[in-house]
């Protein structure tokens, strides 16, 4: 049924989103527990106030804040509702400022959008953070066990079968490796198998599991057997490019594959490889790890 007046930005915005909901206004009501006659007078001869559009669209409906601007912004500039210019004594004609509008909206969009992804990345560099910390003192625990408690900690708890868990034993293993070669292959071992039972996408998998089997051959080779560690850090390799696209975010430090393959070459006198990659470990570590590669 046409509508025979003009509408507002915010009745309209309820109605937009209680359509994309597909809910009657009735259904809006009840769910809301308003009477149907103020839905319909919101939607037909007044504007809700912006604080019952919000408890209508995110509160009820479940929207997000942001999507609920986004169709009010829409709305106010299909409507020609836009900021009022200040005055001044440099005149800005209208086409002027129709120019800077047509600019002005996809910047603001895309200027959205970047903050946006810039407060993703944050966040999940945050959430890394603290699951390494988590993993940090699950590995302590394994550390003050036996070995057979070690293996059955790690087949049977859930919170051992994680990425963060895999990495930290890789690198206790590394710091290992220069008291017992035995222990180092133990520990590198034992995350090599936690990165084979993590779940997640396969890719994410063949990452960590490159990762760790770097670790493996780098116990093998302080343990004086560089022909196997030299064959493993290949399998390492192959699953670590394999699992790239799985690796986005670069959660797991390339500086690390680097380094340790670095050390390979260094055992087979292959001095210019191994002095090669440790000058691109430099490049892709950060400043405070420098003196460890």
């Amino acid at each position: 049924m046409p509508l025979k007046h003009k509408l507002g930005v915010l009745s309209l915005t309820l109605i937009i989103l209680r359509e994309g909901r597909r809910w009657k206004p009735f259904e809006l009501a009840d769910k809301a527990r308003k009477s149907r006659q103020l839905i319909t007078r919101w939607e037909t001869k007044e504007e809700p106030s912006w604080e019952s559009l919000v408890e209508l669209t995110v509160v009820v409906m479940g929207y997000d804040l942001e999507e609920v601007l986004g169709v009010v912004y829409a709305l106010s500039r299909a409507m020609g509702v836009l900021p009022r210019v200040p005055a001044s004594p440099i005149a800005v004609s209208e086409e002027d400022l129709r120019d800077i509008r047509r600019v002005s909206g996809p910047l603001g969009r895309a200027a959205t959008d970047s903050q946006e992804d810039l407060l993703i990345r944050a966040l999940r560099a945050e959430k890394v953070r603290e699951a390494r910390k988590e993993a940090e003192e699950l590995c302590k625990t394994l550390l003050r066990s036996t070995e057979k408690m070690r293996r059955l900690y790690i087949e049977q708890s859930r919170s051992y079968q994680t990425w963060q868990v895999a990495v930290r034993l890789s690198e206790v293993s590394e710091e290992a490796a220069g008291r017992s070669a035995r222990m180092a292959v133990e520990l590198a071992e034992l995350a090599q198998r936690v990165a084979e039972l993590i779940q997640g996408e396969e890719k994410w998998r063949a990452r960590v599991m490159g990762f760790c089997l770097a670790f493996v051959a780098n116990a093998w080779r302080v343990a004086g057997d560089l022909e196997k560690a030299e064959e493993i850090f290949l399998r390492a390799l192959e699953l670590w490019s394999q699992g790239e696209e799985g690796d986005p975010e670069r959660i797991l430090p390339v500086w690390r594959m680097l380094d340790r393959e670095a050390s390979l070459r260094r055992e087979l006198r292959l001095f210019h490889e191994a002095l090669r990659l440790h000058g691109e470990a430099r490049i892709a570590a950060p400043r405070e790890v420098w003196g460890r590669i």
